[in-house]
């Protein structure tokens, strides 16, 4: 088994140490940063990732302030804190994805619709240039 929170997969060890992240709501688990929105709106008060992400740059910050005598891989804090803002990270990443898909569908599916219409339309233009025995004919053609 891998030991060190470096070598672990930072799910399983936010797990294994049952890992909380702060935020303006209070204490959040890993399963609750899937729920958060990527940001918040002015007057909107709930967490968001951007929020616990500036929370745990913050507190890296206040890390950086201990001593220099210290061996930084010995502090668990700061391990923790690294693994936390990864899982952060991670699931910002995934989520911009899933924006950027939503987004990309949503345009397709317009054009989709446009490109339709204009097809109808090229459609019906054709029926129009059509003589009267050549419309005659096809509606023979469809048993009318």
């Amino acid at each position: 088994m891998k030991n060190s929170s470096t070598e672990m997969n930072p799910f399983e060890f936010a797990s294994r140490m049952k890992l909380r992240f702060s935020s303006n709501v209070g204490e959040l688990t890993v399963e609750q940063l899937w729920d958060l929105p990527l940001r918040n709106g002015a007057r909107n008060k709930r967490a968001s990732l951007d929020d616990v992400g500036r929370r745990l740059l913050k507190k890296m910050k206040s890390h950086q302030e201990e001593s220099l005598l210290e061996d930084a891989s010995g502090n668990p804090a700061k391990a923790a804190d690294e693994v936390a803002i990864r899982l952060v990270k991670s699931v910002i990443q995934v989520k911009q994805e899933e924006e950027e898909r939503r987004r990309n569908e949503a345009f397709n599916s317009q054009k989709r619709q446009k490109l339709m219409r204009v097809l109808a339309r090229k459609e019906e233009d054709n029926f129009l240039d059509m003589s009267e025995e050549e419309i005659r004919k096809e509606i023979s053609a469809l048993g009318g």
